[in-house]
């Protein structure tokens, strides 16, 4: 019994060492990349999926559904063709009027829920298309998922000096891919909305308000 009280005690002392260093690590600035290692590849082999249409004798899912689904497996698959052409055919649709960008608005949704659980394949879009304007968005709209995860839904004094630390780096990263995201297209609605949001998140309300107005526009 001894001998578990003082092992307790000594990863007690060991987590407040940690939960101490983090918190001097926390400022008004974004911290350090290096706190956070949730993008850290692990070294796993990936499965391969042999997905079946549905379960035996259930009912076929909706075609928005099927879409949905379809788009979630090309992109943890690293299916990128697939996913950027269907992206692309949402958007066009949506720029000119003919459509509500369903495809990808479930789709970043969809993504949003991972928790940045599918942060690994953004990070393989991004390397495979490093241009491309739906990889930014979506791995930033990711990151943005993962910094509320992070934070909690408690209020701000329940809030560990660590986990906002987390949650800022997180939001810089986002940050950093809506930036680029919207000098690649013409009409970067969804990354200049996003941005907006993201930007109020850090307290930069001036810099939010120009991107949603901008989004508007």
């Amino acid at each position: 019994m001894k001998l578990l009280a003082n092992r307790r005690l000594q990863i007690g002392v060991a987590a407040m060492l940690c939960l101490s260093l983090l918190a001097c690590n926390s400022t008004g600035d974004a911290p350090a990349p290096a706190l956070d290692r949730v993008a850290d590849a692990l070294p796993f082999p990936k499965p391969v999926l042999d997905a079946a249409p549905r379960l035996a004798g259930e009912a076929g899912l909706p075609a928005s559904s099927r879409q949905t689904l379809a788009l979630q497996r090309a992109f943890f698959a690293g299916d990128f063709d697939t996913l950027e052409a269907a992206i692309a055919q949402s958007r066009d649709a949506f720029l000119a009027g003919q459509g509500d960008n369903g495809p990808l608005n479930r789709l970043l949704a969809s993504l949003k829920g991972t928790q940045l659980a599918g942060i690994d394949a953004c990070a393989d879009w991004l390397r495979a298309r490093p241009d491309s304007y739906a990889a930014h968005l979506a791995c930033a709209s990711m990151w943005n998922s993962g910094a509320w995860a992070v934070r909690g839904n408690g209020f701000a004094d329940s809030v560990s000096e660590a986990q906002f630390s987390l949650m800022h780096e997180r939001l810089a990263r986002g940050n950093a891919l809506l930036e680029r995201a919207i000098t690649l297209t013409p009409k970067p609605v969804e990354a200049l909305a996003l941005l907006g949001d993201m930007l109020y998140s850090t307290g930069d309300r001036s810099r939010a308000e120009e991107h949603l107005a901008r989004a508007d526009a």
